[in-house]
Order: structure tokens, then C-alpha cells, then sequence
């Protein structure tokens, strides 16, 4: 494992090992703060370090186009805190969080 933080334009490198197969995804927690979705887990590109370093890697990311907003509460309507809430979209293809 491994981590590193894209520049301004958008560029990244991240160390890697070769002879190896390296899946590079986003955090949900950095997406989140530019209101962006990450792909759910297994379905995000695998890159492989067999024949030397990898340019040209593409992460793509999907913009929120909306919110939901709410209160957690309990049976009897008192707000209940704390709770982590999680949603996905198209199909589970896409994870937020708040």
C-alpha cells in the first residue's frame, strides 16, 4: 500500500514495486471534500508493473450532481448522533460519504 496526492493539474505518481499488479482508487474521504464519487470497490482499473512503469494512468471520478439532506432519529423522533451514514449510486457502482 501505498499513498500519494494529486497536484492541481490533476497529475500524480505514486512509488510503486514492479512485477506486480497496483489498484489505485481515491479515498472516499478526499473525493467527498471536492464533492466528487468514488467507483466501488472491484470494479476500478488495475494497473500492472510487469514491463516497467505505467504513464498515462486515468482515475475517473464522478461529480455529485445532488445532496441528501436529513436527521437520524429514533422511533420516537429524537435526533440520534454520531450515526455514519453511507450511500451508492448507479447501481452500486458509486460510493459517498458525508
Amino acid at each position: 500500500m501505498t499513498f500519494s496526492e494529486a497536484d492541481s493539474n490533476s497529475n500524480f505518481s505514486i512509488p510503486v514495486t514492479a512485477d506486480n499488479v497496483w489498484t489505485v482508487r481515491a479515498t472516499a474521504q478526499s473525493a467527498a471534500t471536492e464533492a466528487y464519487l468514488v467507483p466501488d470497490a472491484g470494479i476500478e482499473i488495475h494497473y500492472q508493473t510487469f514491463t516497467g512503469p505505467v504513464d498515462d494512468a486515468v482515475i475517473t471520478l464522478k461529480h455529485a450532481t445532488a445532496l441528501i439532506n436529513g436527521q437520524v432519529a429514533d422511533k420516537s423522533g429524537n435526533p440520534i448522533s454520531g450515526v455514519v451514514l453511507f450511500a451508492n449510486a448507479d447501481f452500486g457502482q458509486y460510493d459517498a460519504m458525508p
